[in-house]
């Protein structure tokens, strides 16, 4: 007697995963940790879609130049050695890779790279009276050649900047690292918010503008009592 037949449900999960990635400002990542292979792979296709698709983004090295939108071929050894660097503007970036085993091509894989960029913005509250240094408001990556930041304080404004150059509500103005790590905002005289904005500059290259909204306000004592300037 013949028994009956079983079924088995076999799947193909392909010869390529990916695993998505946060790259930040100037860190290196090897496209071999971004992706698992399987299989007697002798090429691939790499395709690097970046929004911007700028210089400010992230970049492919180690390999044959990867242009942003044009898929190209490398070999198993090239593939090994290429590594994404993470770019100086906010960006998620979409890299796309396709398996080639032979005569054979799998299907593409995508993994999503987040770039969180060299700046990056904390709202703060300062009490009227007082000051909170800049480096406190915006954290500037050391990771990469930062040369140069532009600072933008919103037109009308209460608020000020000081410690370094004279920051004029409405213009941009570059200041240096170490110029912006003397820096304050100062509070007004009364409630109100002011946006400052912060974009680094890498040589010829510029990141995103990032904002930090700053709220003046009186700060309030035990009993509910406002006063203009907080005693340490």
């Amino acid at each position: 007697q013949w028994s009956n037949w079983a079924s088995v449900i076999v799947t193909d999960t392909g010869a390529i995963f990916a695993s998505n990635f946060i790259v930040d400002y100037n860190e290196s990542v090897p496209l071999s940790n971004i992706f698992g292979v399987a299989g007697a792979i002798t090429g691939y296709n790499v395709d690097f879609v970046t929004p911007g698709g700028g210089p400010a983004d992230g970049t492919i090295t180690g390999g044959p130049a990867i242009i942003p939108g044009v898929t190209t071929l490398v070999t198993p050894a090239q593939f090994a050695s290429m590594r994404v660097i993470g770019g100086l503007a906010v960006s998620t970036d979409t890299l796309w890779v396709q398996p080639i085993e032979g005569s054979q091509v799998g299907p593409w894989t995508q993994a999503t790279l987040t770039e969180p960029g060299a700046v990056t913005a904390t709202n703060t509250i300062v009490f009227l009276g007082q000051s909170d240094p800049l480096k406190n408001i915006f954290s500037v990556s050391t990771a990469g050649p930062i040369t140069s930041l532009n600072l933008y304080l919103n037109a009308p404004n209460d608020g000020s900047v000081t410690g370094g150059p004279p920051i004029t509500p409405g213009v941009t103005t570059s200041v240096s690292l170490t110029q912006f790590m003397a820096m304050s905002y100062a509070a007004g005289p009364s409630t109100g918010s002011d946006q400052l904005w912060l974009q680094a500059v890498d040589g010829s290259q510029v990141g995103t503008w990032v904002e930090a909204s700053l709220t003046d306000r009186p700060f309030v004592g035990f009993g509910g009592t406002s006063v203009s300037s907080r005693a340490d």
